[in-house]
């Protein structure tokens, strides 16, 4: 279980690199031919890379096997002991009053624009009725607004 961690780690720092790579130098080519078959060997190349054995010199295990051999640490005795919880939240009731919280801006937001609407519809100049609508001609650049039998 430990290889198959340490190999999708590897794999996962690869890929990480080679799009990196690909972001800041790459990505304002305008060769998009190469750039495509960039992105598309990058995953292979990523998985394939953690296979490969390099020379111990390129190896940065070797250097750290030897600064951890130099570092000795004092022994220490760990009991057990139960942790308290600190409070009695729930996670429904966080939940909820998130779920709450949502629906009250929400609704909020919805008040706040319906009284825009109610203060742009009283400050119009000339308003016209046709075919039992209403037109409203505003003064300022709004965009077209239909609310009921009501044209903005």
């Amino acid at each position: 279980m430990e290889a198959i961690l340490d190999y999708t780690l590897k794999a996962s720092i690869g890929l990480l690199v080679l799009y990196l790579f690909y972001y800041t130098v790459l990505r304002s080519q305008h060769n998009f031919g190469f750039n495509r078959l960039y992105l598309l060997l990058a995953p292979p190349v990523a998985l394939l890379l953690p296979l490969l054995t390099w020379p111990a010199a390129f190896s940065s295990e070797a250097a750290v096997t030897q600064a951890l051999q130099a570092i000795q640490l004092q022994e220490i005795t760990v009991t057990a002991w139960q942790v308290k919880p600190a409070t009695n939240l729930s996670l429904p009731l966080v939940l909820s009053v998130l779920y709450a919280a949502g629906v009250l801006f929400v609704l909020g937001k919805l008040a706040w624009q319906l009284w825009q609407i109610r203060l742009v519809k009283h400050s119009v100049s000339t308003t016209t009725a046709i075919n039992g609508a209403l037109i409203y001609s505003l003064n300022s650049s709004y965009p077209a607004l239909h609310l009921a039998k009501a044209f903005f």
